[in-house]
């Protein structure tokens, strides 16, 4: 017997309760889908998408997103080129995300993060 899904609210999006899954949408078609747990994101993650004289600008293990059943949150991994989340440098404490924030990474690559449930589009750097 299937177990009923519960649909519910989060983020002002309707989801499946059990499923609070994500995207991160950046430059030249990158797509980065996310999951629960921790994910260390640096360089290696934008080889192809951003142009190669920028990719030293991003760290080796730049900045971190965790997901739980609260949310996504997002943190710098002490980079010297920093983390922006809608124009705010972020440190070394998660910050929450919400659908739609604008990260910018070494000021080198722009992602938009979205629920997979909206598409929201790359924004311009």
């Amino acid at each position: 017997m299937e177990v009923p899904r519960r649909e519910e609210i989060y983020e002002g999006i309707h989801v499946r309760a059990e499923e609070k899954r994500a995207r991160l949408l950046g430059p030249n078609g990158l797509t980065i889908e996310l999951e629960l747990g921790v994910r260390a994101f640096g360089r290696r993650d934008f080889v192809g998408y951003v142009p190669e004289e920028d990719l030293d600008y991003i760290s080796r293990r730049h900045f971190e997103i965790k997901g739980t059943k609260e949310g996504y949150f997002i943190r710098d991994l002490g980079s010297l080129n920093g983390t922006w989340v809608n124009g705010n440098r972020i440190g070394r404490e998660f910050v929450k995300l919400v659908n739609g924030a604008v990260i910018d990474v070494a000021e080198v690559a722009r992602l938009r993060f979205s629920y997979e449930s909206e598409d929201l589009g790359v924004p311009e750097i």
